[in-house]
């Protein structure tokens, strides 16, 4: 438990290689905006599909000049080429001279609406016309400015990629995450379980009617299991009974 929260050390965001009591030195290390728990404790840099870590950045290896056709680790064979002056990466591909729509920056033909080291460049691609270098974990987003990059499947709320079905600060976010999207703070001793708000009970405990009951000895659920819905709410037991081991029995 990090925060009077239940958290898989080797998976969750902000406890990432938590261990014991999750305290002071214990606590794991909180992952960048651009980083997840890889499942095994440790933070790594996550680029959303269609990119490539290189060296430690995400890259488009179709449109990047120097890691052009660049694939898998991104390490030997599969690091790509790096273009030559006057060359630009088409498709994965270098090919000579700038067309339509891409500028020379520093003898590299660059899209500056999707270049992460020149986004949003113009005119003759110097000072303050080279635009900006995108940092770790960020995109050229396609309009010549730098954005987040969340891989499939998060949000970015509030400059931070979440997955809204398990973030308690953004349960159940979507789209912008603003406003109504932003989802829902799950309170003190709440997990968020597929984008909703909780209860977390200890082990051996279940969440039945909004409270913690141990199915072992709890008359009003006695023998509950799983959601405690329905059939799974086990019973009630009558006057004069009470609960051992899940069953109702006379006193």
């Amino acid at each position: 438990r990090c925060g009077e929260v239940c958290i898989d050390p080797m998976t969750d965001d902000d406890y990432c290689g938590a261990t014991l009591d999750c305290e002071e030195g214990n606590a794991g290390v909180q992952c960048e905006p651009w980083e997840q728990c890889n499942g095994t404790g440790t933070c790594e840099l996550y680029c959303q599909t269609g990119l490539v870590d290189c060296d430690g950045f995400c890259v488009d290896s179709m449109v990047d000049p120097d890691y052009c056709g660049a694939t898998g680790d991104c390490q030997g064979a599969n690091a790509g080429v790096v273009c030559g002056a006057g060359e630009y990466c088409d498709l994965g591909v270098c090919t000579s001279s700038c067309p339509g729509g891409l500028i020379d920056c520093n003898g590299t033909c660059v899209d500056p609406l999707t270049d992460r080291t020149y986004c949003g460049a113009s005119g003759d691609c110097q000072g303050a016309s080279a635009g900006t270098t995108c940092a770790p974990g960020q995109i050229c987003d396609g309009t010549g400015n730098c954005a987040l990059s969340c891989q499939a499947g998060l949000v970015e709320c509030n400059g931070t990629c979440v997955d809204p079905l398990t973030n308690r600060m953004y349960c159940g976010a979507s789209g912008d995450c603003q406003g109504a999207n932003a989802g829902a703070q799950c309170g003190s001793g709440e997990i968020c379980v597929n984008g909703q708000c909780e209860i977390s009970c200890p082990t051996g405990q279940l969440d039945c009617g909004g409270f913690c009951v141990n199915p072992l000895t709890d008359e009003d659920y006695c023998g509950a299991s799983g959601d405690c819905q329905g059939a799974n709410a086990g019973q009630t037991c009558a006057w004069g009974q009470r609960c051992v081991n899940g069953s109702c029995v006379t006193n």
